[in-house]
């Protein structure tokens, strides 16, 4: 009995170093992006997206999560959402918990220059009006629906933005929601279709409408990987997806252009990330003939 006492001991705490390791070390991305748009003198442009943090803290400061971004040399960063978390019952959402996630954008924008667009907990959060100044103050730029272009010699390249959307609404208002965000998607991609064109998005569900308006690329979040996923299968469910979902990390292809999507690095209201490590993604842009 004794034995068999000991061996459940150390059987636990194998397991509790293992969660502590799925949901702490983090992990980091490097995924090419080839496009004949993309100017010569963007030519090895390095893009770390940070998505789903949800004031989640990665040491002394965001210390870790500082220490893999600079390690990635990014050029730009951009933040895809969801970098707080928003609690699923109402009578709750006045409360918004930030302080970690704004160590992280205080830190990442002596980094590199950083773009943001909100996500679904940004959406609900009645306290997004202050997350938003305090991130102006920080010196994000904070797009929304909005664009931006990011400038190099006699060149440039275009990032769009995305509102938040409440997936907490009913499903007629999401639709309604989701359908008037891809419109004001269209609209701006189409001011500039002659550039290069970087969609910060955070519903990765939505790609063939952001496929159809023609731009290049797209940064999405949102799945969180799947949060648990099994080793040679995949994903098991994800929001706005459903059970075995299709957009949960990696790369896609579409018509006219390519997907990125994040594991992020958060989770939400399941306690833990299964074989599902926080993600940073680096994107480096090629020029191809």
């Amino acid at each position: 009995m004794l034995q068999l006492g000991w061996m459940g001991l150390i059987l636990f705490i194998g397991i509790c170093i293992w969660l502590w390791y799925g949901n702490n070390k983090l992990q980091l991305t490097v995924i090419p992006v080839q496009h004949k748009k993309i100017p010569l003198v963007f030519d090895g442009f390095r893009i770390v997206q940070v998505s789903d943090l949800h004031n989640k803290r990665f040491g002394a400061d965001q210390r870790c999560l500082m220490n893999k971004i600079r390690l990635a040399q990014p050029n730009m960063i951009v933040i895809t959402g969801d970098l707080i978390y928003s609690a699923h019952f109402k009578r709750f959402r006045k409360i918004c918990h930030m302080r970690y996630a704004l160590q992280f954008v205080r830190g990442a924008v002596k980094i590199a220059p950083v773009y943001y667009v909100p996500g679904n907990h940004e959406g609900r959060n009645l306290s997004y009006f202050k997350l938003r100044q305090q991130l102006l103050q920080a010196g994000v730029h904070v797009l929304e629906k909005g664009k931006a272009e990011v400038v190099r010699g006699k060149e440039k390249i275009v990032l769009l933005g995305s509102k938040a959307l409440d997936n907490s609404q009913p499903a007629e208002i999401n639709a309604k929601d989701a359908a008037q965000m891809i419109a004001e998607v269209q609209q701006t991609a189409a001011c500039c279709k002659a550039d290069y064109r970087i969609l910060l998005a955070h519903h990765p569900e939505f790609f063939d409408a952001y496929d159809k308006t023609g731009v290049e690329l797209i940064f999405a979040g949102h799945a969180h990987g799947g949060q648990v996923r099994i080793p040679g299968t995949g994903a098991v469910i994800a929001p706005g997806q459903g059970f075995w979902p299709q957009y949960t990390e990696g790369s896609y292809k579409g018509t006219y252009g390519t997907m990125v999507v994040s594991r992020g690095l958060g989770k939400s209201m399941f306690p833990f990330r299964i074989f599902n490590r926080p993600e940073l993604v680096c994107a480096v842009l090629h020029s191809v003939p």
